[in-house]
């Protein structure tokens, strides 16, 4: 693009992209550099390339009648106010660079807020007005005064002039020669004197990228929306807070970026994904109101938060897909052997989810024998990769988890006659994490054919069972676990109780 360059504005290609995204959205922006930086100069070159009405307002010095102009009696003398225009006064504005922002006292900070903020002075719309630039010195200058915080938030864009000492000598050497409109007026040569064409080139640019930016919303609006609400959490856990008004901001400037990026481009289709990240990350340098308002936020810390944030969408997109592998088939067998395969991709939340999964199954009342054996072989496969912290459970959600495996062997978790084999697993479900840890690994799980057998028709068929009929739920179950076993493990449960 290079249209600051074409401006006579020279040395600061870091920061075009934020201000032609500026002039795209129309948001107000806030230079923030030393003194002698060029950034009056932009404002003015940027207003004549754009062919609008400029004014520039000294913030700490303006009055505001000379922003407004003065009462007129006759408005007045018929209830309504109204004001007689000057010749620097709003009303007739297109462009306005509210200057030396920081110098201006507290009070007269917040009496341009109005105009920044809804482009209105005195509860009266300026019209015409299409974009409100302001610009000021860094908070540590002598005279500076930092921001306050709603004044800050109301910019979007939030641009860090560079200083020539971080400029390369070809850029410096143009700043040597450049004499700008305001300077040296009995000297000719040397002159800029921008060219015409400019104009035309760019503002069909701001326009092309505009109407971009209504094309790719549909393309990148969920993934943008994931971005933006998952860096207001990774900003929080750096203790600063982005409000709604901010986290719009950010948002609708990072369409303002990718806008300028693919008519740059001359790019229908989408980005490919490191260009998206790297439009993004643009978009973050000039997002933030911090340093403005006095609080300090290192650009290391930025880079940080943005590839936190890249993680945690990541991360985000990995734990759906696993839950989406998890639940593809709703066989508790197969659950059981994908849970333990997508585990460590998901939240507590989820983990919460599978072993609820497991007690709707335990409800059921109709089980018949090969669906009970199956609902307890998927409860071992968990319980197993829990004692062997393959899976990693909170306390709540593991006894959960364990007192459904010992309702499914017929015991009540609260009886005191129990077996020494599962002694262990009652005691786990009264300790704390650390403890149930420890008694995890000392239980077993591997129980003789026939006494499985039992216990499962005794306990995990889901219904009372009558005396009468217990050996015939037996050799149901006893069948059913020696598929199962077999199907599953390659197990012959004859085999396996013969070394028992």
């Amino acid at each position: 693009m290079n249209f600051l360059e074409k401006l006579g504005v020279y040395g600061l290609d870091s920061i075009e992209y934020a201000v032609i995204a500026g002039l795209i959205t129309g948001d107000p922006v806030l230079m923030v550099g030393a003194h002698g930086s060029a950034k009056t100069l932009l404002a003015q070159r940027l207003a004549w390339a754009m062919d609008l009405k400029f004014h520039a307002y000294d913030a700490s010095k303006a009055l505001f009648e000379d922003v407004i102009g003065f009462p007129n009696p006759r408005s007045i003398s018929k209830g309504k106010i109204d004001y007689i225009p000057t010749e620097i006064s709003m009303w007739d504005k297109e462009f306005v660079l509210v200057d030396e922002l920081s110098r201006a006292s507290p009070m007269m900070q917040n009496k341009w807020l109005e105009v920044i903020r809804s482009r209105r002075v005195m509860g009266k719309s300026a019209r015409k007005l299409r974009y409100v630039f302001a610009a000021m010195n860094p908070p540590g200058y002598i005279g500076s005064i930092p921001l306050d915080a709603a004044l800050a938030g109301r910019f979007a864009y939030i641009i860090n002039i560079p200083n020539t000492d971080s400029m390369d000598s070809r850029d410096l050497g143009r700043i040597i020669e450049e004499i700008s409109e305001d300077d040296a007026p009995e000297i000719t040569f040397s002159r800029f004197h921008p060219d015409p064409a400019v104009q035309k080139e760019l503002q069909d640019f701001v326009r092309r990228a505009r109407n971009r930016i209504n094309r790719i919303i549909p393309v990148y609006q969920e993934e943008l929306k994931e971005y933006v609400s998952n860096l207001s959490l990774v900003m929080k856990m750096e203790g600063k807070y982005l409000d709604g008004r901010r986290l719009g901001m950010i948002w609708r400037g990072i369409f303002a970026f990718l806008g300028i990026e693919q008519e740059k481009a001359k790019r229908e289709k989408k980005l490919p994904p490191g260009e998206v990240e790297q439009c993004i990350f643009r978009r973050l340098q000039s997002a933030l109101p911090f340093e403005a308002a006095g609080e300090s936020f290192r650009p290391d810390v930025l880079y940080s938060v943005h590839l936190q944030t890249l993680h945690r969408i990541k991360h985000e997109s990995q734990r759906t897909a696993a839950l989406q592998e998890i639940f593809r088939f709703r066989e508790p067998h197969l659950v059981a052997q994908n849970y333990r395969k997508y585990a460590r991709e998901l939240s507590s939340l989820d983990h919460e989810e599978v072993v609820t999964f497991f007690e709707e199954r335990m409800k059921d009342k109709s089980r018949k024998a090969g669906e009970t054996v199956s609902l307890y072989d998927s409860l071992v496969l968990i319980v197993e990769a829990v004692m062997s912290r393959a899976v990693r459970l909170d306390p709540v959600t593991a006894r959960k988890l364990l007192m459904m495996y010992l309702q499914m062997l017929g015991e009540d978790p609260f009886s005191e006659d129990r077996d020494n084999r599962t002694e262990a697993l009652h005691e786990l479900l009264g300790q704390k994490e650390g403890e149930a840890r420890k008694l995890m690994s000392t239980v077993a799980l591997d129980r003789h054919p026939d006494a499985l057998a039992m216990r499962l028709a005794y306990g995990g068929c889901g219904e009372k069972i009558e005396e009468e009929n217990l050996m015939e739920y037996f050799k149901q179950f006893r069948q059913a676990l020696y598929e199962a076993q077999k199907r599953n493990h390659g197990v012959d449960p004859e085999t396996k109780g013969k070394s028992q």
